[in-house]
């Protein structure tokens, strides 16, 4: 489908809407129109932890050496994901190379095969970081942390699971600041495997830090990778 991305086009909050009432008028494809390479480079890393961040703002937006053009942007979510594709197939059959030289029989890097699955989890967090940017969602969360004390109760517990580090560094921020200044009685994080089945106890977590009387427990390694549960109780 066309390269959209907006989650309502008909009246909501976003970096591409001045105003909270309006719908944003401008597409995930207009976005990407305006970024330079170093801007996209930046969301991608803040936005979905994606390691190749500069190959892939390159490969999607900067001009080639002789060339006076920049690169058509792609104008559905297929052309993106195909380009994406395109871009981090040869920096994955590199690094598998060298990763597992000595115990392949392979003569070039580009004899590796690398599963569709895993380049398809680089279009999703290229995909994802567009999502959060167009859609200002970083924006809403700080705002929804920075109303939690006025919203809860006191002895209420509020509860983020977050599935990366651009939300959980925000998250921990706020609630760590909660704490220090009274807020908050108690803040932790506790670890839940999706794998187990609902008549399954969740077993022991492995504690990551541990700092007064809080905890950060990290969740067990799922098809969302390193995620966080963490609850907070006001006073």
């Amino acid at each position: 489908g066309p390269l959209d991305m907006r989650m309502n086009t008909h009246g909501t909050t976003s970096l591409m809407s001045s105003s909270s009432t309006e719908a944003p008028s401008k597409t995930a494809y207009d976005f990407l129109c305006r970024l330079k390479p170093k801007q996209l480079e930046s969301m991608l890393q803040e936005n979905s932890d994606e390691i190749y961040a500069n190959e892939i703002a390159q490969g999607l937006l900067a001009k080639k050496k002789g060339q006076k053009k920049k690169p058509v942007i792609p104008q559905t979510t297929t052309e993106l994901a195909e380009r994406v594709r395109a871009i981090v197939e040869p920096l994955m059959q590199k690094a598998e190379f060298h990763q597992k030289k000595g115990r392949h029989h392979k003569t070039s890097a580009a004899e590796i095969d690398i599963p569709k699955a895993q380049l398809d989890s680089t279009v999703a967090r290229v995909m994802q970081a567009l999502r959060i940017e167009l859609n200002g969602e970083f924006q809403v969360l700080e705002q929804l942390l920075k109303d939690l004390p006025s919203i809860l109760a006191p002895g209420g517990r509020a509860v983020f699971l977050t599935f990366h580090s651009g939300e959980d560094r925000r998250v921990k921020k706020a609630l760590k600041a909660g704490y220090k200044s009274g807020i908050y009685k108690s803040w932790s994080a506790l670890s839940y495997d999706p794998r187990l089945k609902n008549d399954e106890t969740i077993p022991a977590a492995r504690v990551v830090n541990c700092d007064g009387p809080y905890v950060q427990i990290k969740l067990f390694e799922s098809m969302v990778g390193g995620s966080f549960w963490r609850d907070f109780v006001k006073n």
